[in-house]
């Protein structure tokens, strides 16, 4: 296939380092990059150990994967901050964060828009290596966006736009946002940046019943990349 994706590509600097794999080092057809995104503002508190548990329970599932080692996963949490704790490495060389929510606000939608750049940026190198990439994106958080600059959320859904219609990367992303809390808060942020899926969480559940939701959302996860990892074509979730 031509390489059409660097023809009106918006701008994709960042002020972050990721330091992802190099694709040109890889002798492979295919890749599937998977992005986890935690909020680390300070409400989460409250739910760091169910977080902390099934982050690194959905880790360990994709590293027992038969496809493994086409799995790479990028990391990151977002608070006041937005922070790097690993860019694209193979699945295997990846250890599980352990995430303290203390932060004071909120950068959902810059924390999701940079992550984007990032996963853009490496689908553009991959495919001029000649490696067709396959990308899921997948944010937690238990509220509403209360400090990225102006213009974060409608920059997330120029991206996504410029995906579904750019005929080089169609069908390769597909993104999940969980909130923990009121739908309707996150019903909002899915439709401002133009995330496929929205999952909530009951956050006045009983400790086992939010448990159990926690695992069900991030089985979801895992699910999606072992699927998306052994069925050739587009991405289809």
């Amino acid at each position: 296939m031509e390489n059409t994706f660097s023809q009106s590509i918006p701008n994709l600097n960042t002020h972050l380092n990721f330091g992802n794999f190099d694709p040109t080092n890889l002798d492979v057809e295919e890749v599937v990059n998977v992005t986890m995104l935690g909020d680390i503002s300070g409400s989460m508190d409250e739910h760091k150990d169910e977080l902390n548990e099934t982050v690194k329970g959905c880790i360990n599932d994709m590293q027992n994967f038969s496809q493994a080692p086409k799995i790479y996963l990028a990391q990151g949490s977002f608070g006041s901050d937005i922070h790097v704790l690993t860019g694209y490495q193979q699945i295997n060389n990846v250890t599980a964060p352990v995430l303290n929510p203390n932060e004071g606000s909120t950068k959902l939608y810059e924390a999701c828009h940079e992550f984007l750049k990032n996963m853009l940026t490496q689908q553009e190198k991959a495919m001029q290596a000649g490696i067709l990439t396959k990308n899921i994106f997948f944010v937690i958080t238990d509220g509403a966006d209360n400090s990225s600059k102006p213009g974060s959320a409608k920059a997330v859904h120029d991206l996504i736009d410029y995906i579904k219609h750019n005929e080089a990367l169609r069908g390769s992303f597909y993104s999940f946002l969980v909130g923990i809390g009121s739908p309707s808060i996150f019903e909002n942020a899915q439709q401002e940046m133009g995330l496929h899926e929205l999952h909530t969480i009951d956050a006045n559940m009983a400790p086992d019943q939010k448990k159990a939701a926690f695992k069900k959302v991030f089985g979801i996860l895992s699910a999606s990349v072992k699927s998306a990892s052994t069925k050739k074509g587009p991405l289809v979730i």
